[in-house]
């Protein structure tokens, strides 16, 4: 008796190959095979059923047949204004097209991506962001089930803010350069330059603190960077002026009273 199988044509969901399988073996004709040929060629038979259908199943995302196996990244963090690439990994040829999700964020509010088709696009972080936001990008194949998620967090830029004062030989000095947005932690360090003798830069706090001894005017670039998915850099020149203290006035005792009245109202 010749035996033909069902094909599983791709395409196809799950279910429905199942279906097809079940009704296959239902069939009369077919119990009563099984029936003369015995119970270990009915397993053999059954287990070829299901190799078939395995190799002809599902597909990434539920699609039978092939579909989006996996994504160059599934969620990650970058600042605002930032850009990256994500490409899917197919089994099988297909057309990727990309959309937000919409349920956390519309429109430009979202960001942007280079192509809404296509295995690889690139996503750009809306600008201006002043609080962290989440964003969802959705990689589908059209008309079938397969599709992936991206999770994206978007945080402010960092931002560098501080002016130091002017600081007197001898005298405790302190000012505090703000390291602020991006992706923690964040790296603060003085990248060129130096500030004046007798002070120091503590990295992790941003102060600048200690006992001037030199003068002058002292000049320096703290650098900041992040630890986005892409990592962000900003700069920001600073300077701080050293000066010697004023000297105090002196009462000189056997000065003239003309002479006292010209020190009490001589103009600085």
């Amino acid at each position: 008796m010749e035996v033909r199988f069902p094909m599983v044509l791709a395409g196809t969901s799950f279910s429905r190959a199942v279906r097809s399988v079940t009704n296959f073996l239902s069939k009369d004709r077919i119990a009563r095979f099984f029936q003369a040929v015995g119970s270990r060629a009915a397993l053999g038979t059954a287990t070829t059923l299901l190799l078939f259908v395995a190799l002809n199943g599902c597909g990434g995302g539920g699609y039978a047949g092939g579909g989006i196996a996996s994504l160059s990244a599934t969620s990650f963090v970058i600042d605002s204004g930032q850009s990256i690439n994500i490409t899917a990994n197919l089994t099988g040829k297909y057309q990727v097209g990309w959309a937000f999700d919409g349920s956390s964020c519309n429109g430009s509010a979202c960001g942007a991506v280079s192509s809404a088709s296509g295995l690889t696009t690139t996503y750009t972080a809306p600008e201006g962001v002043t609080s962290p936001i989440q964003v969802k990008l959705i990689a589908s194949i059209p008309q079938t089930k397969s599709q992936e998620t991206v999770n994206i967090t978007v945080n402010p830029a960092p931002t560098i803010t501080g002016a130091p004062p002017a600081g007197i030989v001898g005298s405790t000095y302190s000012t505090m350069i703000v390291s602020a947005g991006g992706t923690s932690p964040l790296k603060t360090w003085v990248a060129s330059g130096a500030v004046p003798p007798g002070l120091s830069f503590n990295a992790a706090t941003g102060e600048i603190a200690g006992t001037p001894t030199a003068t002058g005017t002292f000049q320096f670039m703290v650098q900041l960077s992040d630890t986005s998915a892409v990592p962000f850099t900003v700069t920001a020149n600073k300077s701080i002026t050293i000066s010697n203290p004023v000297p105090r006035l002196r009462w000189q005792a056997g000065l003239s009273r003309s002479a006292k009245s010209e020190f009490r109202t001589r103009p600085l």
